[in-house]
């Protein structure tokens, strides 16, 4: 993200956030919303986010500024993989890289559903893949997606420092 002209002392202005709860409130009355009035909006990716002095910000890299006061070096991880959960315990400051290790579910275009697992192409088992400092890593053939999807998570938590599972 590119650097910013909002200080902290404007967000801390304008805006309270509360630490174990995540959750942003008005600390000024703001286009017809009182003090207290909770802000924020879920984005087409399912951050949430809000405007502040006209431009847009996720609320997890404000609260990360809020808390720290300052931005963050890198990307700003929800550890327990909730884009909406921005209570500080929940959030660190990471590489793109470890960030992409604490992913949680399979895309929405894997047939399995299962995090690590494919279709054996030709065959009637199930293959089990991880990648690791990019490179693609074989895990193995299995009888069935449950077993490649057990193989896959024993890999990722001794492989990936940085996921959270």
């Amino acid at each position: 993200m590119a650097a910013s002209d909002l200080t902290v002392t404007r967000l801390r202005e304008l805006l309270h956030y509360d630490q174990s709860t995540g959750v942003f409130t008005r600390a000024k009355a703001h286009a017809g919303r009182p003090i207290g009035a909770v802000v924020g909006f879920a984005d087409k990716d399912g951050y949430l986010s809000a405007r502040v002095d006209g431009k847009a910000y996720r609320l997890n890299r404000l609260a990360w500024f809020y808390a720290h006061g300052e931005w963050p070096a890198g990307e700003v991880d929800h550890r327990d993989g909730v884009k909406q959960d921005n209570r500080l315990t929940n959030l660190r400051d990471t590489s793109r890289a470890i960030n992409a290790q604490n992913l949680r579910q399979a895309r929405s275009h894997n047939a399995t559903q299962l995090l690590g697992v494919g279709k054996e192409p030709g065959t009637k088992r199930w293959r089990a893949r991880i990648t690791v400092n990019g490179k693609l890593k074989r895990l193995g053939s299995f009888p069935t997606p449950e077993a490649a999807h057990a193989a896959y998570l024993i890999a990722k938590r001794q492989l990936h420092t940085g996921n959270t599972l």
